[in-house]
């Protein structure tokens, strides 16, 4: 189960159960869950107990060590009565008493279907703020049979978030770059979430894109689908909650990225004369989304310049050059975009064919 704040609302939800407490999976009965929930007060943290001193720094060093001469008759010990005491432990803090002694049921939401994702929400009393909130669930079959009591989770509501302004969004290369603002009156220190749906989904998942709550008002999507449309929305998180404590989402922004991006442009291009062909190779282009190479011949270094070939390697022999010319060669890297994005032409490397 989890349990989250969005917002005012408190938002519980389970997936129904797939087998019989034997662990078998056929005639799993299912009729509808209880929620039970109970509100208490916070537990105090449990006091610190004060470390003993060390004895080996305590104990006087053999130089001090009073000689025989000079230790105490048994009349000058002191007495039992005067020995100081050992410190004592404090008291173990009070725990609270079982969840189902206090529990109270607040809510019969029906679920036949095994492994059913359930969901209830309810508004926050102002009364919980500053105190714990548990749940808990029962199943009940068709026979009116119930479950054990399911785990209990718990939160400890806070006074609601105000959520971020719209987000923006723009198409970066291989990623979508969003930024936001911070709600006006929002706290100094709040974090944020980052959730995204695609155009064919109705919901947003609960889960963030971001693994861990972001400080600055500003993400990446580097797992973004290019070409199709993607919306996005925020939500402010309180720090030191996890995500379990947020805002309502923004406003949703929504975007169908582009790959308009070109790869860099290739470097260390060498032409090598010989008798057959002209021998050209280069450095390879580090990019994800690569497929190739265009090779360019000019019979002057202003052109202008002829596509010879496109190669997926970073070499290539042309055959077709006329013995004893001059030929200057570029090269360019392109990518596997619809629109086949293509970088600036490389340095000009010449070389004459030999006769």
């Amino acid at each position: 189960m989890t349990l989250r704040q969005i917002g005012d609302r408190l938002r519980l939800a389970w997936k129904a159960p797939a087998r019989n407490q034997d662990g078998t999976s056929e005639n799993v009965d299912l009729e509808e869950a209880r929620i039970l929930r109970r509100v208490i007060e916070i537990p105090a943290a449990p006091p610190v107990t004060p470390e003993e001193p060390s004895s080996e720094t305590e104990a006087p060093s053999q130089t001090e060590a009073p000689s025989q001469t000079e230790a105490p008759s048994q009349t000058e010990a002191p007495s039992q009565t005067e020995a100081p005491s050992q410190t004592e432990a404090p008291p173990p803090a009070p725990r609270p008493p079982p969840f189902q002694s206090e529990a109270v049921a607040v809510a019969l939401v029906e679920s036949v279907n095994l492994g059913d994702v359930k969901v209830h929400e309810e508004p926050i009393d102002p009364s919980w703020i500053g105190k714990r909130v548990e749940y808990a669930l029962v199943y009940v079959n068709g026979k009116g049979r119930e479950s054990p009591l399911s785990e209990v989770v718990r939160i400890d509501p806070a006074a609601a978030l105000a959520p971020p302004l719209a987000p923006k969004a723009e198409a970066g290369d291989g990623f979508v770059a969003l930024s936001w603002s911070a709600p006006p009156q929002g706290t100094a220190s709040l974090a944020f979430s980052v959730h995204r749906r695609l155009e064919d989904a109705e919901a947003y998942p609960e889960a963030p894109l971001n693994p861990e709550p972001l400080s600055a008002a500003g993400f990446e999507d580097k797992t973004a689908v290019f070409g199709a449309r993607s919306c996005y929305v925020v939500a402010a998180v309180l720090p030191g909650s996890g995500s379990s404590i947020s805002s309502v989402p923004s406003e949703e922004v929504c975007i169908t990225p582009e790959d308009r991006f070109a790869p860099e442009t290739p470097s260390g291009l060498v032409a090598v004369p010989s008798s057959d062909a002209i021998l050209l190779s280069w450095s390879e282009v580090d990019a994800p989304d690569r497929k190739g190479y265009r090779v360019y011949r000019g019979a002057s270094s202003a052109g202008p310049f002829e596509l010879l070939a496109e190669v997926a390697e970073t070499t290539y022999s042309d055959e077709g050059a006329a013995s004893g010319e001059a030929y200057f060669y570029a090269v360019t890297a392109i990518d596997d975009a619809p629109g086949t994005n293509e970088s600036p032409k490389s340095e000009l490397a010449e070389a004459r064919r030999s006769p």
